[in-house]
């Protein structure tokens, strides 16, 4: 009987639909065959046996800015009837021959502190146990939270927006949970932004603008608000990274002139963390005249060249805002 080892390239993946039991994990998968073997940092060596896979080692070469290429060895396998006759070793020997010709300098591989057998045939290629117990750890991608924007509250699928009228109305119970009525009113141009894990919104906030007239002067100013997370999933982050978001949205308006935050003086720190700051003196009004300022302390960004050089003039006059949706 002749064993052949061969390392794939792109274009073999032919060669993996014929597969001998106890060689992979689980069902080789054409799409995911093709896809390895197009991509030049994977490697996959196999052992054939009358044009069967008998055996495989995948392995993947990779840089990092500090270190000099290495090969990762990821996963061995032989069919039963093959083990024990040195197909493992010559597997490896062929992935390490490959590492190489790219130039890798060392090759590393993970493995089970009982699984004696694999360990075996590690250092009988010349692996050297690392001096310093290793821990791994393993995180599920299948629900990480996602950032989404809807340029209106009309598109936002409707299971969301009635939880986040729930969580809006939980955090600040004056909030109307009517859903007949639009989130914000749309002259104020909205953008929403939602973090949702799965089908749960997890934080919310949103975005407004408007043309503000102060000092005489017309600003295309924003507002940052509504900014809510689950109570359950609050100092995780999750509400840094829609405030993030929201933030360099309003920075990428090239004609933005500054942008407004109503919040409280317990979450300076928080804002101050993505370019907001306090403005000492600012008074800010709500409406068509100026009345009774709207919140006890307020935060702002400075984005055009006008509104940085009119930073101090804020605190002279009161920041009439258009409507209470600030």
């Amino acid at each position: 009987m002749t064993i052949e080892i061969r390392v794939l390239h792109s274009g073999d993946w032919a060669l993996l639909t014929d597969v001998a039991a106890g060689v992979f994990d689980g069902v080789v998968d054409p799409r995911w065959s093709a896809e390895f073997l197009a991509d030049p940092r994977h490697h996959l060596a196999v052992a054939l046996v009358d044009g069967q896979v008998v055996g495989m080692a995948s392995a993947l070469h990779y840089v990092h800015p500090d270190k000099a290429p290495e090969l990762w060895v990821n996963e061995v396998g032989v069919a039963p009837a093959h083990r024990g006759g040195g197909l493992g070793r010559r597997l490896l020997e062929a992935l390490f021959a490959r590492g190489r010709e790219l130039g890798c300098a060392e090759a590393w591989v993970l493995a089970n502190h009982s699984n004696d057998a694999a360990r075996r045939l590690y250092e009988a290629v010349g692996g050297k146990e690392a001096p310093i117990p290793q821990v791994m750890y393993s995180f599920s991608l299948a629900n990480v939270p996602r950032v989404m924007s809807y340029d209106s509250a009309a598109a936002i699928p409707l299971p969301l927006e009635a939880q986040i009228r729930g969580l809006l109305h939980a955090e600040w119970p004056g909030t109307d949970e009517d859903t007949v009525s639009s989130l914000i009113a749309p002259e104020l141009h909205p953008v929403h932004f939602v973090l949702a894990e799965g089908n749960q919104v997890v934080s919310y906030t949103r975005t407004i603008w408007a043309t503000v007239f102060h000092r005489g002067q017309g600003l295309k100013l924003y507002g940052l608000g509504d900014v809510v997370t689950r109570p359950e999933q609050r100092q995780i982050g999750y509400g840094g990274r829609l405030v993030e978001e929201a933030t360099s949205h309003i920075r990428r308006d090239e004609e933005a002139d500054a942008a407004v935050l109503l919040t409280e003086p317990t979450l300076e720190q928080f804002y101050r963390r993505y370019g907001w700051e306090q403005v000492a003196g600012l008074r800010v009004a709500t409406g068509d005249s100026q009345g009774t300022a709207v919140a006890p302390f307020a935060m702002m960004l400075f984005i055009s060249p006008r509104a940085r050089a009119a930073r101090d003039l804020f605190a002279d006059d009161p920041l009439v805002l258009p409507g209470d949706e600030w």
